[in-house]
Parts: C-alpha cells; sequence; structure tokens
C-alpha cells in the first residue's frame, strides 16, 4: 500500500511525476493526499495489483495513461476538483465498471475529459453530490443533481371518529376529507362512526354533511400518529344541538338581531335559515314558526 504524504522532507508534495510508480506490481492501494494537484502521465502504467485508488481533492490533473491497464482496479472516486483527465487514463482497467465522482451530473458534463479511451466502455459514472441532495418532493428517489438514490417511505395513518346527528336513526351521513381543495376521501355513514385508512401526514379538512342538518367542517393536522377526530352536525335551526328547535334558539337568534349578544362560528350557521350568510328577522321568524308547529322547518 502506499500513501502519498502531503509534505515531504518539509516540502509540499504537488505532483505524482511521469511513469513514478509504472508496472510497480505488488502494488494494491493508493492514496493520494490532498496536497498533491498533478498526477503525471503513466503515473500508475499497468500496476496490475492496484484494487483501489483514493484521490485527494486538490487534484486537478489525471495525465494520459496515468492508470492504463491497471486491470485489478475496482474502486476510483474521483473529486469535483478534476478538471482534465488525459486519454487512456483508465483504458484497459477491465475491473473497473463503476467510477464515482464526488460532484453533481451538470459538473461532470463540465469537466474537459478526453473521449477517446479514456474510461472502459462500459463503465458506468455515479454521481454524488457532496452537499445536500434536491428532490422535487418527499416522494422523488433520485436526487435532481446527481445518481444518489434514496429509499423512500411513505407512513400512513387513520383518520376517525363518532359522527352525531339527528333526525333519521339512521340517516346517511356524509363525510369527506379533503386537502388543499381536493376531494382524498369520501365515506357515508349510517352506524354513528367513519374512518379514513392510508392518510399521509398534513393538513386535511373534515366535512360533515346530512340532510336536513347545518354543513360543519373540522380541521385535522396528522403528525406522526393516528387521529380521532368526532364530528357533530345539527339540524337546521337548532343552535343548541339538542336535536330540536325550541324557544331557546329562537331567543339566542332574536339576541343576535337586536345585537344584544352575538352569534358566531357554527351557532350563526344554525342559525342561518336563509342561507343568505346573516341572520335577520326572517331568521327568527322561520325559526319560532317551526318551534310554535305552525310551519316546520324540515
Amino acid at each position: 500500500d502506499v500513501v502519498i504524504p502531503s509534505t515531504l522532507d518539509g516540502y509540499p508534495v504537488t505532483t505524482i511525476g511521469d511513469w513514478a510508480f509504472g508496472y510497480c506490481d505488488n502494488l494494491t492501494s493508493v492514496v493520494i493526499g490532498n496536497s498533491v494537484t498533478t498526477i503525471g502521465n503513466d503515473a500508475f502504467y499497468w500496476c496490475s495489483s492496484l484494487t483501489s485508488v483514493t484521490i485527494g481533492n486538490s487534484v486537478t490533473t489525471i495525465g494520459g495513461s496515468a492508470f492504463f491497464s491497471c486491470d485489478n482496479l475496482t474502486n476510483v472516486v474521483i473529486p469535483n476538483s478534476v478538471t482534465t483527465i488525459g486519454r487512456s487514463a483508465f483504458k484497459y482497467c477491465d475491473s473497473l465498471t463503476t467510477i464515482n465522482f464526488n460532484g453533481t451530473r451538470a459538473q461532470w458534463n463540465a469537466k474537459h475529459y478526453a473521449t477517446d479511451g479514456t474510461f472502459p466502455s462500459d463503465a458506468t459514472v455515479i454521481c454524488t453530490c457532496v452537499g445536500e441532495h434536491v428532490y422535487d418532493d418527499k416522494y422523488d428517489t433520485t436526487c435532481n443533481d446527481c445518481d444518489y438514490v434514496r429509499e423512500v417511505e411513505i407512513l400512513t395513518y387513520t383518520i376517525s371518529g363518532n359522527v352525531t346527528s339527528f333526525g333519521e336513526e339512521n340517516g346517511e351521513v356524509t363525510i369527506t376529507l379533503s386537502q388543499n381543495g381536493e376531494i382524498v376521501g369520501t365515506v357515508v355513514s349510517t352506524n354513528g362512526t367513519y374512518s379514513f385508512a392510508d392518510i399521509e401526514e398534513g393538513e386535511y379538512v373534515i366535512t360533515v354533511s346530512k340532510t336536513n342538518h347545518v354543513t360543519r367542517t373540522y380541521g385535522v393536522s396528522i403528525v406522526g400518529e393516528d387521529v380521532v377526530q368526532n364530528t357533530k352536525i345539527n339540524l337546521i335551526g337548532d343552535l343548541n344541538g339538542d336535536g330540536r328547535v325550541n324557544v331557546s334558539d329562537v331567543g339566542k337568534a332574536n339576541a343576535h338581531v337586536k345585537n344584544t349578544k352575538t352569534l358566531e362560528g357554527y351557532e350563526l350557521e344554525c342559525a342561518d335559515i336563509n342561507g343568505d350568510g346573516r341572520v335577520n328577522v326572517t331568521d327568527v321568524g322561520k325559526m319560532n314558526a317551526h318551534a310554535k308547529n305552525t310551519k316546520p322547518l324540515w
């Protein structure tokens, strides 16, 4: 084994000269220090036992036929510092099927390498970013800038819960799960429960609806575990959520119209009988008529 030091007798080692190790049949591995900038022509010519080469990250030039006919060389890592590789530098390195480059594919393509016999014809160049890999999204497995392939494990979870509604005992309740305005799934429940399986991490909206009820939405966040979100929807005009519209509901709506007690959120939506986005005397009148059994809301 040979290690090319960064200094020798106090002087920096910057060059491996032409034919420096040519025909060294017993040489099995070489580590080239970071002070070296040039590997000369035929520097390791026909080192038939050489299997591994580590090239320091200051090398800029690999001379022609530098590793010519190193037919047992299986592993070589070329740093991004290398700008020039001479003709036949790795020719007849028959065991060298993969060349690892510490840089991006674009950086490799920008290098000035001799195209005639520089590498074995069947050798594959694998580029690997020195820094952080870049992907299109969390599902992408191959780095945009190099050939690095990562394993991607997509974890999924379950959103489930109870559904409380009124009216028909087994009436159909529709529960829709959406993300960023796109529907992920829909469940029609008749037994008071719901469940969405195989849901990835993220922010979601649950929308619950049923005939004669006021549709309701819930925001749900999945972060590393299953989520239980119980839901409840009220009948139209049922501000209290007790399954009926009575004088208590009428009183709340009337107080809102008179500006003595403001309704907010879902209560406000339940009191908006007309569905015009506000609660006024018309809505109160319809609720009152229902409470007196003169004109049912549903």
